[in-house]
This record gives structure tokens, C-alpha cells and sequence, in this order.
């Protein structure tokens, strides 16, 4: 999957894109329902700049105007690195409801400027294909090379609907200044057309304070950072690892799994610190991992270890081919990848690891699942498919 020539690829990557990325910080959060809502969320200088969000479906004239279901007063983003005389910009946030599935929008954000987007809601259908990755937190050069490398598999994959993050998008995630950049460092994925991929946010363990990681991706102040997303015959369901592994979360998993397999859902998991790590000790979260195995979860996506690891099925601590579940990816979109641990006995008999940047192409067929592991560049150095059982 080439996507640019070899020479160019070598030189950007070598010295990673250093343009200024300027204009407004846009970006479409999915959560929930992917494909009825979506929550816009925009940064501005001060609380006084007046600043609107317009929404219509294309083909619509003006006069379909999608009206915002609740929009947020301007609020200032709130750690303890304040740029000077205490001026951090503001955030808007608004929620959209009652969307159309597999549709385009074309979104017009007013602030300081004016600037025009367009999305796609998420399809009730099963043509649909998403990115996935963790750790883009301390390689600001890596990163946006690979930011770079998504804008334009996406322009070559209209399928593609959105980006699922795996947390760690920063390495303090108390300081606005380390997300402005990030947040400018998106830009680069938006495409030529004015396409933006909707973002599908996890917590990681550098994101600390939930306050600023809520306030960047427009969650309420009090948002326990676990939800369902539906697509076609896909539930994602996305976990937080940095809360507490059992109670109310445990519970609240329990019931979402027991829902899937009844609707006959495939079922993905993500979250950030891995259950079957390929560098660093299990983490808590594989307390869920009897929940993963009694319900049918087929993927397991995890971040935090800095390498790329797919395990060999897993059921009751053995292998299984038949009940396994596989645990995938292990954070390599903008860090230092370190070596993996690749004698643990979940990494050999058909369990992989070794040190590489990487993201995951998923895409959904009539067979089931194609899942790629795509290198920096955009080529596929790892394929796995997914069948029904």
C-alpha cells in the first residue's frame, strides 16, 4: 500500500514535515452512536471571540441547516502550564443528534476566521473500514509524518470512517501546550477536499487529569470514558484502563458484551494498558479478560508497550483457535518503540512481536474482517482475517 514515491517518503521522514499547520483546531468526536450523532469541538483565543458551527447534509441548501442539539459556553482549558498572564484559549463544543446515516456533512466553523469541513456519519451497513493506534505522544517528527501517511490513505480509502486512538496522545496530559500541538499536528490528517476523520478517543496513562483530556475531546467534566460504539455489525467497545478495572465498569462491560452476542455483533475491544503486554508487566485490565473470553471478543486492541505484538489466540491462558481472542497492536504512532519481550509464550506458535512504528487498517468485508498493521510509510508488514465462528 504505497503511497507516496520512495525518494519523497525517505526526505520526510528523514526530517519529518516541518511546515506551520495554522487555522482553526477542528475535530468530530465519535462516541456512542457514530451513526446518528456527532460532537464538534473547536478551540478560539479568548471567551469573548464569537464563534457558530453550521451543519448541513450535502445536496441540502442552506435553509437545512442542521441545528446543534446543545452547544457549550466558551471554557478555558484548565492545567497548571498556563501560557502568559494566564491567557490559555477556549473551547466549544457542540452535539449534534438526529443525523443521517452514511451521509456527508458539510460543516462550517466561525470564529476569528472562517473555515469549511465535511464528514461522514458512520454507515448502518457493513462497508466500512477504520484506523487504529496508540502513543503518538513524544516523537513530534514520527508523528506527523504519520499524520501525513493517514490523510493520504484515507484520500485513497473513501471507506475509512474515522481514526480509534489508543490514549497517550501526549507525554503530559496536565499541559495545553503539549495538546495545541497535538491538536495542530491533526490537521495534517485532514484531507485536500476538506475531509475530516472523526476521532474515536481512549485514555491513556499520560493523559493523567481527565479534566484537559474531557475538555480537548468535548466529554462533560464528570465522563467515566467508556462507551459502545455500533457500526454495521461491529460493536467497538472503548475502555478506560485508568479508572477503576472492576465495579461499575467491570459491570457496565459485562452488559454491553451479553448485548452484543445476543444482537450477533462482532465484538473489538480498546483500551490502553495491554492484558498480555509485549514489553511491560500484565496490566489490571486483565481482569476483563473472563468477560473477553465468555461473550466471543475476537480482537483486543491495545497501546502503552511501544512495539507491535498480535498474540496468538488466547482462551483460559492457552492457545485456542477455535474460543481464542487475540490481542493486537501495542502503541506506535509517534514514539521511541522499544524492543519487545518476544519469548512470552503468547508471542510464539503463531503469536508475533518485534520493534516497529505502526497503525492498523481495519476493514470490514462480506467474509468478516480484514486487519492490516500498516508501517510509517502506509505499507502493510502484517495481515490478519477475520472469519465468522
Amino acid at each position: 500500500m504505497k503511497l507516496l514515491g520512495a525518494v519523497l517518503l525517505s526526505l520526510l521522514y528523514a526530517c519529518g514535515p516541518k511546515e506551520e499547520v495554522k487555522g482553526l483546531q477542528v475535530r468530530v468526536v465519535w462516541d456512542k452512536d457514530p451513526s446518528t450523532s456527532a460532537r464538534v469541538v473547536w478551540t478560539i483565543p479568548k471567551s469573548s471571540t464569537i464563534s457558530s458551527v453550521s451543519l448541513r447534509p450535502d445536496g441540502a441548501t442552506s435553509n437545512s441547516e442542521v441545528k446543534p442539539t446543545s452547544t457549550s459556553k466558551p471554557s478555558q482549558y484548565n492545567n497548571s502550564y498556563l501560557f502568559e498572564k494566564n491567557q490559555n484559549p477556549f473551547m466549544v463544543s457542540a452535539e449534534f443528534t438526529e443525523l443521517k446515516p452514511d451521509t456527508k456533512y458539510h460543516l462550517e466553523i466561525k470564529a476569528e476566521k472562517v473555515e469549511r469541513f465535511w464528514f461522514k456519519t458512520a454507515p448502518q451497513n457493513d462497508n466500512f473500514a477504520l484506523l487504529l493506534g496508540g502513543d503518538s505522544r513524544s516523537d513530534h517528527d514520527v508523528r506527523r509524518f504519520i499524520n501525513t501517511t493517514i490523510k493520504e490513505i484515507t484520500e485513497e480509502h473513501p471507506e475509512i470512517i474515522a481514526f480509534v486512538h489508543g490514549g497517550d496522545y501526549i507525554e503530559n496530559g496536565n499541559d495545553w501546550r503539549q495538546w495545541q500541538l497535538w491538536l495542530n499536528d491533526y490537521r495534517l490528517t485532514y484531507q485536500s477536499n476538506g475531509r475530516i476523520l472523526p476521532i474515536i478517543p481512549t485514555r491513556g496513562n499520560h493523559e493523567t487529569d481527565k479534566k484537559l483530556y474531557n475538555q480537548v475531546f468535548g466529554f462533560a467534566e464528570s465522563d467515566i470514558g467508556y462507551f459502545t460504539s455500533r457500526i454495521g455489525s461491529l460493536d467497538l467497545i472503548t475502555l478506560n484502563s485508568e479508572e477503576s478495572i472492576t465495579g461499575e465498569q467491570f459491570q457496565w462491560l459485562d452488559k454491553q458484551l451479553q448485548k452484543a452476542k445476543t444482537d450477533g455483533q462482532w465484538m473489538f475491544t480498546n483500551y490502553h494498558r495491554p492484558a498480555y503486554p509485549a514489553v511491560k508487566r500484565p496490566s489490571a485490565t486483565n481482569r476483563w479478560v473472563p468477560l473477553f473470553e465468555k461473550y466471543g471478543v475476537r480482537v483486543a486492541f491495545e497501546s502503552d508497550g511501544h512495539t507491535f505484538k498480535q498474540t496468538l489466540p488466547i482462551y483460559e491462558d492457552a492457545k485456542n483457535e477455535d474460543k481464542g481472542v487475540i490481542y493486537l497492536g501495542e502503541g506506535g504512532l509517534g514514539v521511541k518503540q522499544r524492543r519487545p519481550k518476544d519469548n512470552r509464550w503468547y508471542l510464539n506458535d503463531g503469536g508475533i512481536a518485534f520493534k516497529q512504528h505502526h497503525f492498523i487498517f481495519i476493514k470490514k468485508d462480506d467474509l468478516g474482517f480484514t486487519i492490516q498493521a500498516l508501517d510509517e510509510n502506509g505499507n502493510s508488514f502484517h495481515e490478519l482475517a477475520l472469519r465468522p465462528r
